[in-house]
């Protein structure tokens, strides 16, 4: 949700072009943003567990813990390549991810 800033937003640049970068969001209001932040999980631990989530999903192909999920890819000398996902978690799980986030501290 955001592009980040500093040494990684710069290698970023320097590989795939500032055209790559995101766009801000300008049009949202103060209120909404503090929303949205409250409501998104952020961090190491976070991406650790949701890439454990996705990665089981891939090798299971059940779908389950997920409301929908797909695959964002980005071109690559003509070859679509796979760089995330974009997704919802059911809420129950959603819940469950938030309570442990909250509770536990990984290396």
């Amino acid at each position: 949700m955001s592009k980040g800033t500093g040494d990684d937003l710069d290698a970023f640049i320097e590989d795939l072009g500032s055209d790559c970068i995101p766009a801000q969001w300008w049009f949202a209001s103060a209120p909404m943003k503090a929303a949205i932040k409250r409501g998104t999980a952020t961090g190491r631990n976070c991406g650790a567990l949701l890439d454990s989530l996705v990665n089981h999903l891939l090798e299971e192909g059940t779908g389950a813990g997920f409301e929908y999920i797909r695959h964002v890819d980005c071109d690559f000398n003509g070859l679509p390549v796979t760089v995330g996902y974009v997704g919802r978690l059911t809420p129950g799980l959603r819940k469950d991810i938030f309570a442990m986030l909250d509770k536990v501290t990984w290396p």
